[in-house]
């Protein structure tokens, strides 16, 4: 996945990305994925980003995001706060960062 910094693209907001996954969830996750539960994977995500300055604003570099390594440190990060253990796996995380993927989409972030 890349991301370009550029400040044309139009405000990023958590409650309407939220909605825009839950709207979007496959049936099959429906059921079990909760409004929280994204709220947690968006914060996970973010703290991924900053800890691998991949939100650095200084730059207009394109940034390559290792998408397995992303999975794997929200997994990693669910286990170790003890949330969403029995809701996340690695093809559910994959499924809720592909819809938040085509949220930023379409906000012009990607």
């Amino acid at each position: 996945m890349n991301t370009q910094n550029d400040t044309s693209c139009l405000e990023y907001d958590d409650d309407a990305a939220i909605v825009f996954i839950m709207k979007r969830l496959p049936e099959e996750l429906k059921a079990s994925i909760q409004e929280d539960d994204v709220q947690y994977l968006l914060d996970v995500m973010y703290e991924f980003y900053e800890d691998n300055h991949l939100l650095d604003e200084e730059t207009d570099e394109t940034v390559e995001i290792a998408e397995e390594e992303l999975i794997q440190y929200i997994l990693k990060t669910c286990k170790k706060d003890g949330i969403c253990i029995d809701k996340f796996t690695e093809e559910t995380v994959q499924v809720l960062l592909d819809i938040e993927y085509e949220y930023s989409k379409s906000l012009g972030v990607y």
